[in-house]
């Protein structure tokens, strides 16, 4: 996506660009935080009318909190150009919390 809109990219990562702009020093990977930030901005409906369709398979395995990811998608499927597919298995986390907060 950022990659077609480089428009976004000082919108989505305002320090990384920033960092790039000034070219001080090598630039280092985006953080976790950074990513989140990143993320949110980027399902706004203001920021971008791109219709998105976010393809989730593994969160089972992911070893960080799934009540942050849960939170962050379950934002993200609020907007109208958002679709969220989940590949993890009915049992997952991920899919009992989605299955009753959005009933």
């Amino acid at each position: 996506m950022l990659e077609d809109q480089r428009h976004l990219i000082p919108l989505a990562f305002p320090g990384l660009y920033r960092a790039a702009i000034s070219q001080v020093g090598p630039l280092s990977e985006p953080s976790f935080s950074e990513l989140k930030g990143a993320f949110a901005t980027l399902v706004r409906p203001d920021v971008s009318s791109n219709h998105i369709c976010i393809v989730i398979d593994g969160i089972d395995e992911y070893e960080g909190a799934q009540a942050d990811i849960c939170h962050m998608l379950l934002r993200a499927s609020e907007s109208p150009t958002i679709k969220i597919v989940a590949l993890d298995p009915p049992y997952s986390c991920l899919c009992r919390f989605l299955l009753i907060v959005l009933k």
